[in-house]
């Protein structure tokens, strides 16, 4: 709630439901309000001309359709653009989105900062302020999708700010909401959640959405070096990561990703490759080979091209599927690793 209204927008419909309803003269309105919001994408009770006049002024007196505020949108060569978003509490996240053929891409945050640490992402680095909420997840994605063309198809990626899987709660109710197909309606085959491996949480998502894509970051075979690179390995080690994903059921079509962000000198040998090709044979899934994006305070560099090459040959020469992932917007500062946004200003 904010002043005396509470806001809609995030509400799922069991909940608009439980807010509204003794100011309806028939159940079927609250159906038809939450079209307005999520399917309609229609912010202003005066706009929803099925409701009656005395209805949509009593609802205005308490209620409201609020998003969060764009503060600074920038745009890069190649058109990624990346958003700096004021919450309602005044926070920042950043989300970013992707122009690609035959689809546009949103980008979006689960918490403010993260609090993981791992060393080559910015987000990372600069800690942690809170989860955010499933309103709030929602409406970040309502706001950008908004400006899109109405019939070229989205995709969703929680990719950017934040471990989604420590935010499980707030994630899964937005992901029903942008899901519902009474109201925002993006397939779940559309929605792709990126993961270091938390423990439970990776099985309780697919049992959850089973048709939603599951990507999970390894960086390393190798729990040492892992666990320098991404401390949360010390909680949440690859062997227990991987013997949950056996116990989950993927289809051809829908497999798991596993992906590697490529250090030069770090995890960029033969070891490392044919490492990864065999835990991915084993769980029938692809990987997705990332190079270094530079982030400040992580002093080392992506490989050259031909090491990547080499890299990525010995893993398809092992008849495992891999690309590698060019990441867009690096001139903002919007590619994997690099959003850092996550204070209060």
């Amino acid at each position: 709630m904010r002043g005396n209204k509470t806001n809609l927008l995030g509400k799922t419909g069991s909940e608009i439901s439980d807010l509204v309803a003794d100011r309806l003269d028939a159940k079927f309105r609250i159906a038809q309000i939450y079209s307005w919001i999520y399917e309609k994408k229609v912010f202003s009770f005066s706009q929803m001309t099925n409701l009656s006049k005395d209805l949509r002024q009593s609802l205005d007196e308490q209620f409201s359709i609020e998003t969060p505020t764009i503060k600074e949108t920038r745009t890069s060569g190649d058109g990624t653009m990346k958003y700096l978003i004021s919450l309602f509490d005044s926070s920042t996240i950043e989300v970013v989105r992707m122009d690609e053929i035959g689809h546009f891409t949103l980008c979006l945050s689960s918490q403010v900062g993260c609090p993981l640490g791992c060393v080559f992402c910015a987000t990372g680095r600069g800690g942690c302020e809170r989860n955010l909420t499933s309103e709030e997840i929602t409406s970040s994605a309502v706001l950008l999708i908004r400006e899109l063309p109405p019939l070229k198809p989205v995709n969703i990626v929680f990719m950017g700010m934040g471990e989604p899987l420590l935010n499980y709660d707030e994630l899964a109710e937005s992901i029903g909401i942008l899901t519902d197909p009474k109201g925002m309606a993006i397939p779940e085959r559309r929605i792709t959640v990126s993961t270091v491996g938390i423990k439970g949480k990776i099985r309780k998502m697919k049992e959850d959405f089973p048709r939603i894509g599951l990507a999970v970051s390894v960086n390393s075979t190798f729990e040492s070096l892992r666990s320098q690179l991404m401390p949360v390995n010390e909680m949440n080690p690859l062997s227990e990561i991987i013997k949950e994903l056996k116990t989950v059921r993927f289809t051809k079509e829908n497999p798991v990703t596993l992906e590697f962000v490529l250090v030069s000198g770090i995890n960029d040998n033969y070891k490392e490759a044919k490492n990864l090709a065999s835990i991915a044979k084993s769980l029938k899934a692809k990987v997705n080979v990332i190079p270094l994006n530079m982030v400040n305070g992580y002093d080392r560099k992506p490989p050259s091209e031909t090491a990547i090459s080499e890299f990525v040959q010995i893993i398809a020469g092992l008849k495992v599927y891999v690309t590698v992932r060019r990441s867009k917007g690096g001139s903002l500062d919007a590619a994997c690793g690099q959003l850092k946004a996550g204070v209060k200003r």
